[in-house]
């Protein structure tokens, strides 16, 4: 029998010898890279050095910009602002510097031994240098006016950002300081850079062939440790310093140079490191002969896998091909099948994205119009009633304020689970967006059953929602509108809906309405003024009158309460208690404050010529939103009108201080300090606490005229106008009786010693020209300065951005 002579097709075979090829190609290709690796490992490792520098210069960065905040800090803080506003009213250190001088020292004192770094005080001294350069506050015992001798660049012009400056292994920051314009002189913190950098920079698992110095200007900075003279060598042969790369260099004798700049200081850190030769194991010749070795294996072991396959290669090839074949037939199968089941789930998911809400589960707002559209269709076919209720969740927001937004979605979730249990499973329950929902709830016999069903809803919603730890009662106002009687397709039922809910909120939430149609004439009212506002203050159509405010012992005016009108080219004379809520909600009120304080000001400046006169402006709730620009307007319009600060009452409602931040206590500090007097008006109509007359500086008393409608009369209010009277007594501040219509009021507050009055009793209000008039008629006064407290009261108030008639 004859051996099979037969040869395989050429192309069978090829790709074992390639294969043999191209791996006996790539350790050749291995060698190669493994040498040329080698010789890149020294830049590799410079990388790394200077990547271990630029986090050390990052912390030391990050260290001086917290002591310029801190310098920044104590140039705002409300201690050392007092004394300079102390100083500009000419207080002398009997009467009130001292004491601010000495908490000005006392600041300065608290931040220098505050913790800056490992429980060591940020500074080792701060002084404050006036401009003649001497010290008013100093930190330190031994007094030494280490400014005279280095130049901190005092002569420059004024910057907000402080100057860094190097002295005998100390850093001084300076930062010039202002106040009203003028220059007071500069804050100088000294910082032991020594210190600082031991903390920051030093680290014992640096190699001991690396060493870190800070570099100012090319040159070594003075420490304990000074550089070797190789490390002078090497500062010294890159041109005196380090090169404006700031990166890094080499040496002649093989040193590696890194630095990095200290961001927004004048210091570079320096480090050499001293890297051994580094030897690559696949580079030694018993690598090599081992490749070459493998090389060779590898060869023979291709030439015996080529002779075998040549063998077999007509059988296996068949069984092979028919084994590819059905794989590849099951891939696409199996492929197949999971691309339409992924399909199918991807439809469903976009299905219900597109119709149901993602945290309540509930129909969204697209599905619940599309089930409004369908029941409408079958209203109109049974001659039944349907009623579209929109609901809003009352002081929802103050959950996701107090507890988050993540209580919030679980309160909203309870919220859903509610109502979908009270209600049919005809009816529709979906969410709108965020907590608004909207109930649908079809073949109604009578419209009384959705007054039933709202009733139902508010007592459950009564109940206590418990979020967590915590229970929260969220009450629910609701908007009802009725198909056909309020609409016959969706989207005026939902309108006419919202519209209801509208005035359910603005009648004072937790209470349900239906739609009439005079609510929608309300409403196109309310935007009608709204769009008349906006340009009211441009076109000149607001104006001010003025109520005298009296002495009630001799009927004498002391004062004026402006009042603001406005009278609209197309609705006429509107009522303050109309527009002015708007101008709140238009987030104009700012600007026509600003208005009705210059104007004030500017004829309380002229009247105060004639008689002692004294103004105060009540203030928005808006205008405590931006106190720094406030109290600028404040201190623009004093100067401009000539008004003595003493002579400003400015009038607070109590719903203002329910906020108690931060940054409303220090607005009326700065007011206070600023000498502006500080009135809390309607005392009693609000959240009356006696905390407030306590802790905030207030001079005056205002007593709403809601109590002086029935006096003498009614003995509750005789109660609560002399309960009044003897807390202002005790606490030491002025009142004013507001509303007084006839002589038996005033008579009574005589005779309870109260100091002022005003109302329709005195006089009505009248025009700046009449009240000029009026004041011309009285005596002019023998001097220009006015009477004490005891002798004037209050000197008056005006109250012009939120007031209307007494």
């Amino acid at each position: 029998m004859k051996p099979d002579t037969r040869q395989p097709p050429e192309g069978r075979t090829w790709p074992v010898r390639v294969a043999g090829m191209a791996l006996i190609a790539f350790l050749l290709f291995l060698l190669v890279l493994t040498g040329l690796s080698q010789r890149d490992f020294r830049e590799s490792y410079l990388a790394q050095q200077r990547l271990d520098l630029e986090t050390r210069a990052s912390a030391l960065a990050y260290f001086y910009h917290e002591r310029m905040k801190d310098l920044r800090a104590l140039a705002v803080d409300p201690g050392v602002e007092t004394y300079f506003a102390n100083a500009a009213l000419g207080m002398s250190m009997e009467y009130g510097l001292r004491a601010s001088l000495i908490r000005f020292e006392r600041t300065l004192r608290e931040r220098a031994t505050a913790e800056g770094l490992e429980g060591q005080p940020a500074f080792s001294r701060i002084a404050f240098v006036t401009p003649d350069r001497e010290a008013l506050v100093d930190t330190s015992t031994d007094g030494e006016p280490f400014w005279l001798e280095v130049d901190l660049g005092l002569d420059q012009p004024a910057s907000s950002t402080p100057k860094v400056v190097t002295t005998n292994g100390y850093v001084l920051l300076v930062l010039d300081h202002q106040h009203g314009l003028r220059p007071q002189g500069w804050f100088i913190g000294r910082v032991d850079h020594e210190k600082i950098f031991a903390s920051l920079v030093h680290d014992p698992s640096i190699p001991s062939v690396t060493r870190v110095y800070t570099l100012v200007d090319g040159a070594v900075m003075s420490s304990r440790e000074e550089p070797p003279d190789e490390i002078v060598r090497h500062v010294g042969g890159l041109n005196g310093g380090v090169e404006e790369s700031g990166t890094s260099s080499a040496s002649r004798s093989g040193s590696m140079l890194v630095s990095a700049d200290v961001e927004s200081t004048p210091f570079t850190l320096l480090a050499v490191h001293q890297p051994s030769a580094l030897t690559g194991y696949l580079t030694s010749h018993w690598s090599l002969a081992l490749l070459a070795l493998l090389s060779i294996l590898l060869v023979i072991g291709i030439g015996y896998a080529n002779w075998i396959q040549r063998q077999s290669l007509v059988l296996r090839g068949r069984v092979e091909e028919s084994a590819r074949q059905e794989a590849i037939l099951s891939d696409q199968n199996t492929r197949l099948i999971e691309e339409m089941r992924k399909r199918e789930a991807y439809e469903q998911q976009l299905t219900v994205q597109a119709n149901f809400d993602g945290l309540t589960g509930l129909p969204n707002r697209s599905l619940a119009f599309d089930r409004l559209s369908q029941v409408l269709l079958m209203q109109r076919r049974h001659d039944d009633y349907v009623a579209v209720v929109l609901l809003d969740l009352d002081r929802f927001k103050k959950v996701n304020d107090s507890l988050g937004h993540n209580a919030g979605d679980k309160l909203l979730i309870a919220a859903a689970q509610r109502l979908r249990a009270l209600l049919r499973e005809s009816d529709t329950v979906a969410r709108l967006g965020g907590d608004e929902f909207l109930v649908i709830l079809p073949g109604l016999e009578r419209t009384g059953i959705a007054e039933k069903v709202c009733r139902k809803i508010q007592e459950e919603f009564s109940v206590p929602f418990a979020v967590g730890k915590h229970e929260f009662i969220v009450s629910a106002s609701l908007g009802i509108s009725i198909a056909p009687d309020d609409g016959h397709d969706a989207e005026t039922l939902l309108k006419n809906a919202d519209i209801a809910l509208y005035r359910a909120k603005d009648q004072g939430r937790n209470t349900y309405r239906f739609f009439t149609r005079e609510m929608n004439e309300a409403l196109k009212q309310r935007q009608k003024m709204e769009d008349l506002l906006i340009y009211a203050l441009a076109r000149d159509e607001f104006s001010l009158v003025f109520q005298p405010i009296v002495k009630l012992d001799d009927g004498s005016i002391v004062g004026a309460e402006a009042l603001l009108r406005w009278c609209s080219p197309e609705l006429g004379v509107v009522a303050p208690s109309e527009f002015i809520p708007l101008c709140e909600d238009l987030g104009i009120i700012g600007e026509i404050g600003a208005w009705v304080l210059s104007r004030a000001c500017g004829e309380a400046g002229r009247w105060r010529k004639r008689i002692p006169f004294r103004l105060a402006v009540n203030i928005s709730s808006v205008q405590f939103r931006d106190p720094y620009r406030f109290i600028r307007l404040v201190e623009a319009e004093l100067a401009k009108s000539g008004l003595p600060p003493q002579d400003l009452h400015l009038e607070i409602t109590e719903g203002i201080l329910l906020e108690d931040s931060a940054a409303n206590w220090a607005m009326l500090k700065e007011l206070d300090a600023m000498g502006v007097r500080l009135s809390i008006d309607d005392f009693g109509t609000g959240y009356s606490s006696l905390s407030y007359l306590r802790r905030f500086p207030f001079d005056t008393l205002k007593i709403d005229k809601s109590f002086v409608g029935d006096l003498p009369n009614d003995t509750g209010s005789v109660a609560l106008a002399r309960a009044i009277l003897a807390l202002a007594r005790a606490l030491r501040m002025d009142v004013v009786a507001e509303g007084i219509e006839n002589a038996e009021q005033a008579a009574f507050f005589r005779s309870q010693r109260c100091d002022l009055g005003q109302g329709y009793h005195f006089y009505k209000p009248m025009t700046a020209d009449a009240l000029t008039a009026l004041i011309a008629s009285v005596p002019e006064r023998e001097s220009e300065e006015h009477g004490s407290a005891a002798s004037l009261g209050t000197g008056g108030g005006s109250s012009a951005v939120v007031r209307g008639a007494d």
